[in-house]
């Protein structure tokens, strides 16, 4: 690539800036734009997930039973899984064909992928933390998981 080589990002989240580094370490020109400060907005999911990596998680949220427990959500603007309600058949259309991916078979299909691709983030994570200049706050400390109840527990286990 020669350096004249330009490249848009829109979004200044995580994968955003993540993006315009390696592109720019590749020679590549980057112009980054987001409407809201770099990987500081409320409503980004960079802020949303409290900076949690969690390469070993390999759940697809298209799960069995994700639409039928998701569906108590649905209301609660504050959920994983809040969508506006309203009558549209484009979201009905979507809604359908998320019912039909939450099948046991398409979930461990999808797991392998998504363990490579948490692993491959988080290397990527901890090769940037080496880099002396880049300062980011970045710890490994583990994850504890609580459970309220013994039902959560055992679906906690089998997950």
């Amino acid at each position: 690539m020669n350096a004249k080589s330009s490249v848009l990002i829109v979004g200044g989240g995580v994968v955003g800036v993540c993006a315009a580094y390696y592109l720019n370490e590749a020679g590549f020109s980057v112009t980054l734009l987001d409407k809201n400060p770099v990987c500081g907005h409320q409503n980004s999911s960079s802020y949303g997930n409290a900076g949690l990596i969690a390469g070993e998680h390999a759940i697809p949220v298209a799960a069995p039973g994700a639409l039928s427990r998701g569906l108590r959500w649905l209301m609660d603007s504050g959920s994983p899984f809040y969508i506006k309600p309203r009558l549209n058949l484009d979201l009905m259309r979507w809604l359908w064909q998320f019912q039909r991916a939450c099948t046991a078979k398409k979930m461990r299909q999808s797991i392998p992928v998504l363990l490579k691709m948490g692993y491959t983030g988080l290397t990527l994570y901890e090769s940037l933390n080496a880099h002396p200049e880049l300062d980011f706050g970045y710890r490994r400390t583990g994850r504890l998981l609580l459970y309220n109840s013994l039902p959560g527990l055992q679906e906690g286990i089998e997950e």
